[in-house]
């Protein structure tokens, strides 16, 4: 694909966030603390890439994720990995 075709078909997105306290699993990551989080999210076609990060007790909690989302008829599967 041309750079401007990929350009017309590629979103980017963001998010930020505040909470009383980070838990995962039913476990705090940040001492019962606030945290504040954000992300940013790419997609172009079936390809979709992000980042995510939060305070945590112990510094700064850094997650990354890419997958692609094809569609076979009705159903459309999302194979990725992330990585925290």
């Amino acid at each position: 694909l041309s750079g401007a075709a990929m350009a017309q078909d590629t979103a980017v997105s963001f998010n930020v966030g505040a909470t009383s306290d980070y838990s995962f699993r039913g476990l705090t990551q940040t001492a019962k603390d606030p945290a504040v989080f954000g992300g940013v999210d790419v997609s172009s076609g079936i390809f979709y890439a992000g980042a995510w990060a939060s305070n945590v007790d112990w510094g700064i909690e850094t997650d990354v994720y890419a997958g692609v989302k094809p569609t076979l008829g009705p159903v459309t599967f999302d194979l990725g990995v992330i990585y925290y």
